[in-house]
């Protein structure tokens, strides 16, 4: 083993990602020789102490820090990650010569468009990007040079930070993954599109292999390498297309004729199996310039745009704007599934949102609320008090479903069965509660650009069948502070506040006392521009309560509540300081009479009183007639007098008589 070359690696920390060292999912290694005829080198993951680290043990990893000392300090060759959910890793190997990337390289890391690094040999590339694997698709081929992996597949991923190119930014990649996946999925000799299932399918094929041909450059039917390329890509793809090879190759000043061409065609034999296919196409394609759904401008005049009638649909006038995702939010606790209740019955029955003219619904809509946190028993109670809170009965819900099963919304079967049963009932709203139920983030929970990817398609999906989505979902907390209003930035979890195109925030305004008497913050608004906030105090009453369980909503401007409270507040200070004298007035006049006939120094140290409080309440009750005051020498002595003791002044006698 000695005459084996060990490739040389070095490690260029400053260009690892940064959203990579948020992990403690790090392993370091260094070369060993496999011990077989292949004379090649293994890279087995360690610890930084030197044990093998098991890549489904967590407590094996270590954070991105310990790697970097424990290299530095010498012994290893190289560091590596435990691949993150939601993360994938595209490793491209022999594509490099001279640091230079061949055909192969160059599509699959153009397809990715993410982070590229230099592998530890130098004879390879890896990619790292945000997204999944489709597990219905191959994930690696040795034949094409080209392995996927993901979070799922307990792999790990050697990190140089030898970046290739500008590519230095990890980005989500769903659709290029996908592409990569379908490459795989090409079987070596015959291409799955020569004999597509469904006529509807080969026609979608054949154009959307034209659309990809005469987006080529035409330059490219010049040089005989590139002209037999992608006659050869076309014929893998569609071999009944020679007339399209034909037209494409016309372009050429080179040009020769029909049957040179034809030649070409019956002649061909793949120079390149592995790259070669329908991707070869939309990698020149794209190289090239082109792109399907390439952005265009189209400008107007502001002239013309200020001609149009543009009209929003208002499913709840001033709060709710159809086809847009709205979020309702707060901490535990604050009624959330109720307020959303009443929505969804207003919304089916055309009547206003908590009762509320400005908030009138205009037509009525079919919903569907699915909940999967509050039970049936609570829903219907709820449900129950807020019809007959708006002089309705249950044959006036026709519009509305309820569901107690969550669908996964992070997973694409589940979806598309979702969207299937609201076509179905014809369901224009619906109604998600509550979101951390329905999402499986995992680790991208705090990854504002994995949560964006994921929002981003469930708004595609629900967009594209013209659903209104309501999502319920939870603050990171309340807080012991009543005073300041809700804001999206409460909300938990990356990507969800800035998902939502309209919101109704929730926050209790003062401490619940459990007596079914609720006060909250209800600030609204929306990228419409319709906006609004409120006090709202919220009557549910409770089960022991007079009356039983109820629903009463009453809605206050914040300056108005603020002072009618302070007011109310004043009040009950006054009724407390009125009763607190009363009583100690009542106790003073008791200490009078249980004792014997005392003077005022006397009676002012029993009473515990101050002397300023004991000069008020003596002077009060001999004002008021219940006590009398007599001279005996220099002593001055305070009696009873036979003016009956008031009935507040005996408050705790009279609350043992109520009792």
């Amino acid at each position: 083993m000695s005459d084996w070359i060990k490739p040389p690696s070095v490690v260029h920390f400053d260009n690892v990602p940064e959203i990579l060292k948020l992990f403690d999912r790090w392993v370091v290694w260094k070369w060993v020789p496999k011990g077989d005829r292949s004379r090649k080198w293994d890279k087995p993951p360690k610890q930084p102490d030197g044990r093998p680290a098991r890549v489904n043990k967590s407590q094996d990893w270590h954070s991105f820090e310990e790697v970097k000392e424990a290299y530095e300090a010498g012994g290893w060759d190289g560091i590596g990650i435990i691949i993150p959910e939601d993360f994938v890793g595209i490793d491209v190997d022999k594509c490099v010569k001279d640091r230079e990337l061949n055909g192969a390289g160059e599509m699959f890391s153009l397809l990715a468009d993410t982070y590229t690094e230099y592998s530890p040999s130098g004879t390879g590339i890896k990619s790292i990007a945000l997204g999944k694997l489709n597990p219905d698709l191959p994930k690696t081929s040795n034949e094409r040079g080209l392995e996927l992996y993901d979070g799922t597949t307990g792999r790990y991923f050697t990190i140089t930070g030898d970046v290739v190119g500008e590519r230095t930014e990890i980005k989500g990649a769903r659709e290029g993954i996908r592409s990569l996946q379908e490459i795989l999925a090409q079987p070596i000799e015959s291409s799955p599109f020569a004999d597509p299932a469904t006529e509807e399918e080969s026609e979608a094929l054949e154009a959307e292999v034209r659309e990809l041909v005469w987006g080529l450059n035409p330059e490219r039917a010049t040089p005989y390498d590139s002209w037999r390329n992608v006659c050869c890509a076309i014929k893998e793809t569609c071999p009944h297309l020679f007339d399209l090879f034909h037209e494409w190759s016309q372009q050429s000043p080179a040009y020769v004729s029909e049957a040179n061409c034809q030649k070409l065609w019956d002649d061909l034999r793949r120079t390149d199996g592995r790259v070669l296919t329908f991707g070869s196409l939309k990698y020149w394609a794209k190289e090239d310039g082109f792109r399907p759904n390439k952005y265009r401008a189209d400008s107007v005049s502001a002239a013309d745009f200020l001609s149009r009638e543009i009209e929003r649909d208002y499913i709840v006038e001033n709060f709710l704007v159809a086809k847009e995702p709205m979020l309702i939010g707060g901490p535990s606790k604050v009624l959330k599934t109720s307020i959303s209740l009443d929505l969804v019955v207003s919304i089916a029955t055309g009547t206003p949102f908590l009762g509320q003219k400005e908030f009138a619904v205009p037509t009525p809509r079919r919903v569907l609320m699915i909940s999967g946190e509050s039970g049936e028993t609570t829903i219907q109670d709820s449900l129950w008090q807020i019809v007959k809170a708006k002089g309705l009965d249950r044959d006036d819900l026709s519009r509305l479903r309820l569901s107690f099963r969550l669908p996964k919304i992070d997973a694409e079967e589940d979806v598309k069965d979702l969207l299937a049963e609201c076509k179905k009932h014809e369901i224009d709203v619906l109604v998600l509660d509550p979101l951390y139920l329905a999402f499986r983030p995992g680790d991208a929970a705090s990854n504002i650009y994995s949560m964006g990817e994921k929002f981003q398609l469930l708004a595609e999906q629900i967009g594209r069948v013209g659903l209104t989505l309501l999502l319920l979902h939870h603050f990171r907390k309340q807080g012991r502070n009543y005073e300041d209003p809700p804001e999206l930035e409460d909300f938990s979890q990356s990507g969800v506040a800035e998902f939502a195109r309209q919101w109704l925030l929730l926050k209790r305004r003062k401490q619940y006392e459990h007596d079914g008497k609720h006060c909250l913050w209800m600030n609204y608004g929306g990228s419409a521009g319709h906006q609004g906030g409120s006090i709202a105090e919220i009557d549910t009453g409770t089960y022991r309560s007079e009356g039983g369980l109820k629903w009463g909503v009453e809605l206050f401007e914040e300056k108005v509540w603020t002072k009618a409270e302070a007011a109310r507040q004043k009040k009950e200070r006054d009724q407390k300081d009125l009763a607190d004298c009363n009583e100690a007035k009542g106790n003073f006049l008791r200490l009078v009479e249980e004792g014997p006939e005392l003077g005022k120094s006397e009676l002012k140290k029993l009473s515990k009183l101050k002397p300023t409080t004991f000069e008020r309440i003596s002077g009060d009750l001999i004002e008021e007639g219940l006590l009398d005051i007599r001279t005996e020498g220099q002593r001055k002595i305070l009696h009873r007098t036979e003016t009956p003791i008031p009935p507040e002044y005996q408050r705790e006698e009279a609350q043992k008589e109520a009792q």
